[in-house]
């Protein structure tokens, strides 16, 4: 308990002294003096003496002025106790009339150290103190820190009251206690508490009873240590708070409020320790483990030879001896290389092989690149087997087909789809459309292109349209069908025509005949030749008009006015063609023949002689002629003068009409009824149309055309 005292002299104090500076004896009567006044002890005045002045009168009256009976005062010497300089009067208050001059009265006051009580009295000074006056008795104000402890006013204060033993005052002791020094600072008593302890309950009597190196009370009392994240509060010294981290823990940045932030067994950036950082190797990501560093490999990576300086060294989603897992080997099925896909083990059949039964275990168990027709090219690829044979080999399917079918689409799979016995579309063989027609027995049927009420006498064709004659008129129809309409009508015994890019040519026979010609689409009609007789055959090329008689063959440029012969003396000349830079010709009689000229004119040259009754032949691009004389063979003469190759028997006589392509002669025989078609090489022939009376012929790279003549009517037919 801190403890307070007082500074002040005591009165017992004061009053020695003033004792001892105004005297020890005491008078019992009242001095008396002229005009003094009776005193009281309160208001003696000291003297400097027994004997000295101001001393007390014993008749109660003062002798001088201010004299006064003094309580406890010093006895005089002098009789009257006649102060000096008292005044004769009585002077009011503490003053007096120090100068003894009545005119200024009394000029003095009497209460101060230099004229305490009376004129002249002077107040002593003492060690540590300041000499008082009081009431007209002497004293001594310790200085501060000082006290009269032994009451003797002779040696002033002399005793330091600032200590433990005199504290405020003297003999004041301030007491010890517990963990403590007694301490006295500005009079005050207290306590200085060891070092390590507090008096924290605030009471003196018990000392410093609290030890303050505790996190309850560190350094002071009352201090609180606080305990940090993962970490124990501790009071380091007994005067700082501080905290220990716990054991998985570290104070890395030396930030208090986040206390130890860092777990070293798990952090890879203070693993352990603070700042040992831990690295990851290749394909790896770094990790600390109970306080040791270590590492983790990536997704799909994995550290197969357990060594630390290469990482994770093994891609697991795509090596086969460590697919998935380290260690873990795929298996290499027959036929078959092992592979290892996101981690999954499989394999690649080897070329040539699959695996159709979708078990691992037997591999790649078929070869597909072989002859199996269930399994040709891939798995479950069935060769197709319609109307057909089929076959694999090295994994492509094909197929052998049945006579009169075949594979048109190309797909195998639905082996030999086409019947070409009946398909219009492929008949005889794929794509081969019949247009208009159907399909019987592998070959184009004909179907109707004009229907006439009379009979059509010769036909001919050029771009897209057909063209005939009636014996008034010239007609025409599309090649696709269609309305038809004339060319021109009125016409005297027409026969054979011929047609090219903008004109038609026609003969009108007889003894005065003409060779006539018009646009296509009609109009104006113009002659080529007049009063011919016996007119028999026309043709063109580009250039001109050609044209033969019963005996003669002339020619006309488009362009030009006047005709030219080019044969004359011929005999029962039929018919004429134009090819190869030459005019063919040929005579139906008994010793026909077919002959040319050069279209420029000429020597006459054989192409065959001495055949009987040739009516009509035909012309292949390359010069070869086709005729059928009355003995029913097919003929054909590779080149002028060379021997007659038989081609075909059995035609019936007079053939009226042929057309010849790359591959086949078509051959109209009215007696017999049919259009049959021969290869141009020889061999079996075919009747393309029959039942009827087929006159004439002609054909484009597609199709013929031909005159019906017992129905009146033109027909048409895909080769």
């Amino acid at each position: 308990m801190h403890i307070r005292s007082s500074v002040t002299v005591s009165a017992a104090t004061l009053a020695l002294v003033a004792s001892v500076a105004c005297g020890d004896s005491f008078h019992d009567t009242q001095p008396t003096g002229t005009g003094g006044s009776a005193g009281t002890v309160q208001d003696a005045s000291p003297g400097d003496d027994a004997s000295g002045s101001g001393g007390a009168s014993e008749t109660g009256g003062s002798s001088g002025a201010g004299g006064a009976v003094a309580t406890g005062g010093t006895s005089g010497g002098e009789t009257g106790g006649a102060g000096t300089g008292g005044s004769g009067g009585g002077c009011a208050g503490a003053t007096a009339d120090c100068d003894n001059d009545p005119g200024n009265g009394c000029e003095t006051a009497i209460d101060t150290v230099d004229n305490c009580g009376s004129c002249g009295a002077v107040c002593p000074s003492a060690d540590h103190a300041t000499a008082t006056c009081e009431s007209a008795k002497c004293g001594l104000q310790c200085m501060p820190g000082y006290g009269d402890c032994d009451n003797d006013p002779g040696n002033g204060c002399e005793t330091a009251i600032d200590t433990v033993d005199n504290c405020g005052s003297c003999g004041a002791a301030c007491p010890s206690a517990d963990h403590a020094t007694a301490t006295c600072e500005n009079a005050t008593c207290g306590l200085q508490c060891t070092a390590g302890y507090g008096d924290c309950d605030n009471d003196p009597g018990n000392g410093c009873e609290t030890a303050i190196d505790s996190v309850d009370n560190c350094g002071a009392c009352g201090t609180v240590c606080s305990a940090a994240q993962h970490a124990t509060a501790t009071c380091e010294g007994g005067t700082q708070c501080g905290y220990a981290c716990e054991t998985s823990y570290l104070d890395c940045d030396q930030v208090s409020s986040n206390g130890c932030e860092v777990n070293k067994q798990s952090d890879v950036s203070n693993c352990g320790a603070c700042g040992n950082k831990c690295t990851a190797p290749s394909n790896a990501t770094a990790k600390c483990t109970s306080g040791a560093c270590g590492f983790t490999c990536k997704t799909g990576f994995g550290n197969c030879n357990n060594q630390t300086v290469d990482g994770c060294e093994v891609d697991l989603t795509k090596t086969v001896e460590h697919c998935g897992a380290c260690g873990q080997a795929c298996p290499t099925p027959s036929n078959a290389t092992p592979t290892c896909q996101a981690s999954t083990c499989g394999f690649t059949c080897n070329a040539g092989y699959d695996d159709c039964d979708h078990n691992a275990g037997t591999g790649c168990e078929k070869q597909v690149l072989g002859t199996d027709i269930h399994n040709c090219g891939a798995c479950g690829k069935e060769c197709g087997t319609a109307n057909g044979t089929p076959k694999c080999t090295s994994g492509v399917c094909s197929i052998t087909c049945s006579s009169g079918y075949d594979d048109c689409n190309g797909k195998n799979a639905d082996g030999c789809e086409v019947n070409l016995k009946t398909d219009a579309h492929n008949c005889g063989s794929c794509g081969h459309d019949c247009g208009g027609g159907s399909c019987s027995n592998g070959y184009c049927t004909a179907w109707l292109l004009a229907q006439e009420t009379d009979e059509p006498r010769r036909i001919t064709q050029y771009g897209d349209t057909v063209y005939w004659t009636l014996s008034d008129a010239i007609r025409r129809v599309s090649k696709s069908g269609g309305a038809v309409s004339s060319v021109q009508t009125g016409l005297t015994n027409a026969v054979d025509l011929a047609a090219d890019a903008t004109m038609v040519y026609w003969i009108e026979t007889g003894s005065a005949g003409k060779v006539r010609k018009s646009l296509r689409t009609g109009g104006t009609i113009a002659d080529v030749a007049k009063d011919v007789f016996l007119p028999r055959a026309i043709a063109v090329d580009d250039s001109f008009v050609y044209w033969a008689t019963d005996t003669e063959v002339w020619k006309r440029g488009k362009s030009a006015l006047i005709p030219v012969n080019l044969v004359t003396g011929a005999s029962a000349l039929y018919a004429l063609h134009v090819g190869s830079g030459r005019v063919y010709f040929s005579s139906f009689a008994t010793d026909g023949y077919i002959r040319y000229v050069p279209t420029t004119g000429g020597v006459v040259k054989d192409v065959v002689l001495h055949q009987n009754a040739v009516l009509e032949f035909g012309l292949d691009a390359n010069g070869a002629v086709y005729f059928s004389p009355n003995s029913g063979k097919l003929l054909r003469v590779s080149s002028p003068g060379s021997s007659p190759v038989e081609l075909a028997t059995g035609l019936t006589p007079t053939v009226m009409a042929f057309a010849v392509d790359s591959s086949s002669v078509f051959v109209a025989e009215p007696a017999g009824k049919v259009l049959a078609q021969y290869p141009i090489n020889g061999g079996a022939g075919v009747v393309r149309f029959t039942g009827d009376a087929p006159l004439d012929v002609t054909a484009d790279d597609t199709t013929v055309y031909f005159i019906a003549s017992g129905k009146k009517s033109i027909y048409a037919m895909v080769k």
